[in-house]
C-alpha cells in the first residue's frame, strides 16, 4: 500500500467575506474526488477540503472573488496556522491561482482586512 499526499485546505468564511456569491474552490489535475467536509459551525470553519495525492493537483482555483487583487494566500505545516508563510499566488479577474501546492499542509486566506 503506497501512502498518500493530502493537501488539507480549510476556508474560513468565505462566502460572506468575498462578496454574496460563494466562492468556486477546484484542485485541475487530481485524479481522485476532492472531499469536502462542512465541519460543525463552533469550529468557525465553513468547508474543508481534501485532495488526495496533490502531486497530481496542479494547482489549487479560487474564483468567483470579490476583489482578488487583494487576496493573500499563505501556507502552514503541522506546526499551525501561526507559522504560515505567504506564497505566491497569479491572479486574473476575479481568480486567483496557488501553484505552489505540496502534501500535508493548510492554507490560510485573507481578503485584504482579515484572515479566512
Amino acid at each position: 500500500m503506497t501512502q498518500g499526499k493530502y493537501i488539507i485546505l480549510s476556508l474560513i468564511g468565505l462566502s460572506s467575506a468575498f462578496g454574496a456569491g460563494a466562492v468556486r474552490v477546484e484542485f485541475p489535475g487530481s485524479d481522485h474526488i476532492v472531499i469536502r467536509e462542512t465541519p460543525e459551525k463552533s469550529t468557525g470553519l465553513d468547508n474543508i477540503y481534501i485532495v488526495y495525492d496533490c502531486s497530481r493537483a496542479s494547482k489549487i482555483v479560487l474564483s468567483d472573488l470579490a476583489d482578488a487583487n487583494r487576496t493573500k494566500v499563505e501556507r502552514y505545516s503541522n506546526l499551525g496556522g501561526g507559522f504560515a508563510e505567504e506564497v505566491p499566488v497569479t491572479v486574473a479577474g476575479n481568480t486567483v491561482e496557488v501553484t505552489e501546492t505540496q502534501g500535508n499542509c493548510g492554507f490560510i486566506l485573507n481578503d485584504g482586512e482579515r484572515p479566512y
